[in-house]
């Protein structure tokens, strides 16, 4: 069996869903409970959340042949392929799913893993991984521990290490709204680009039957800001961040002209991989929308701007 994200279930032809934004990805996770324990994941050691579920998107199970069948004959309605590694085990079993997938299209493939050395980052690429996502998730190196019941430095070391072997093929994940600060947030933004890593930002959702139930997710504007950190960093403009006594983005090194010069719709999209966009993976349909996986409308895009850019006292006005 192989989980499917219920939207790429749909497009796939396996199952029928009103959808209101079309994937562009299509999402695969492999089958199983984790042997980690993330406080924010449903699919946890000891979590109690629905195992149904990733974050608040269902992932229904098929037959592996089903999956691949379709994929193979709709991967022109895709333009990538994402496979989500769940550690069912110690074994690398999901190396097969890798390989299935890379017969079954030739669609570019990421794969998410908790990868524990560089042998298994090794073996990925050589199974037809195109990119290798090694999740940080946590910007703070003492929650990282409490949270993510591993070393940050061992993380860091292990996405340097990838990084300067698979230049440009390594990508990462960062979770806002965990308890971190923005400065934090922001220099691990700075530091994985300067790796030339990829950085996709989540924005931390809280799930019943999850470690972290009961925290909220980030404030809106919080999030604005690092995502405009994320596009004037990745965009080549070199900000200059400025923060306030509590670790706050309150400029960005530009006058607001020259940033509203700057900024792009793009700024408040889905970052991360290629052709990803991630429907509604950290939103409710007519929720609060902190990653857009379309372009914003004008009001949309003003609004997200006018957020990230609304620090009491900061420089920016």
């Amino acid at each position: 069996m192989i989980r499917v994200a219920v939207g790429s279930a749909k497009i796939l032809g396996l199952t029928d869903i009103r959808m209101d934004a079309r994937p562009t990805t299509a999402h695969l996770m492999t089958p199983g409970k984790c042997t980690y324990n993330c406080g924010f994941c449903t699919q946890a050691a000891g979590s109690l959340a629905d195992q149904k579920l990733l974050s608040r998107i269902s992932w229904p199970q098929f037959e592996e042949e089903q999956v691949f069948s379709a994929l193979h004959s709709e991967q022109d309605k895709f333009n990538r392929v994402c496979l989500q590694v769940v550690h069912s085990d110690g074994a690398e079993t999901y190396l097969d799913h890798v390989r299935k997938i890379r017969k079954a299209c030739g669609l570019p493939l990421s794969v998410d893993v908790k990868a524990e050395d560089m042998g298994s980052v090794k073996r990925i690429f050589e199974a037809g991984a195109d990119v290798v996502g090694l999740p940080m998730d946590v910007a703070d190196p003492d929650l990282y521990s409490e949270i993510k019941n591993g070393s940050f430095s061992d993380q860091i070391n292990l996405i340097k290490r990838a990084a300067d072997e698979f230049k440009g093929k390594i990508s990462t994940h960062l979770i806002i709204g965990l308890g971190e600060t923005e400065r934090q947030a922001a220099g691990l933004i700075e530091d994985m680009h300067a790796l030339d890593v990829t950085v996709a930002l989540f924005a931390f959702t809280p799930v019943r039957g999850t470690r972290l139930e009961q925290r909220e997710p980030p404030e809106l504007g919080q999030y604005r800001r690092l995502q405009l950190a994320r596009f004037l960093v990745y965009e080549g403009h070199k900000p200059a961040f400025v923060f306030n006594e509590k670790g706050q983005i309150s400029g960005f090194g530009y006058m607001v002209d020259e940033l509203m010069e700057i900024i792009r719709p793009q700024a408040f999209q889905t970052s991360g991989c290629m052709d990803c966009n991630r429907p509604y993976y950290n939103e409710k349909p007519g929720g609060v929308m902190y990653n857009y996986p379309y372009e914003p409308s004008s009001d949309d895009y003003d609004k997200a701007v006018y957020d990230a850019l609304s620090i009491p006292g900061g420089d920016n006005g």
